[in-house]
């Protein structure tokens, strides 16, 4: 078999596409905030505490209950975004406010 050199060798193509396959116009793309019954879990799975609050539009809400020292309502807002064990979240924002 003759070795192949870059003078030889055919300009790269680019990938071929099925006629079957369909694209969405990036205006037909929900925003993110709409779920489209996606679960919360999926929704915020790999975001931080803080990115959640701050995706669901609850970053005043719980830094105003964590001021006042409002454990249930710190613990409904982390449940509202998912926070797997809300109560134990906000008893070590309490413990350690920093």
């Amino acid at each position: 078999m003759p070795r192949m050199t870059a003078s030889t060798r055919s300009p790269a193509r680019p990938p071929t596409r099925s006629a079957n396959v369909r694209f969405r116009p990036i205006a037909d793309i929900p925003p993110l905030g709409n779920n489209n019954g996606m679960s919360n879990q999926s929704r915020y799975a790999g975001m931080t505490v803080n990115e959640r609050l701050f995706e669901a539009g609850l970053v005043e809400a719980f830094d105003a209950a964590a001021r006042a020292r409002d454990r249930s309502e710190m613990i409904r807002i982390l449940s509202e975004v998912d926070v797997d064990d809300a109560a134990w979240s906000a008893d070590t924002i309490l413990q350690n406010p920093e």
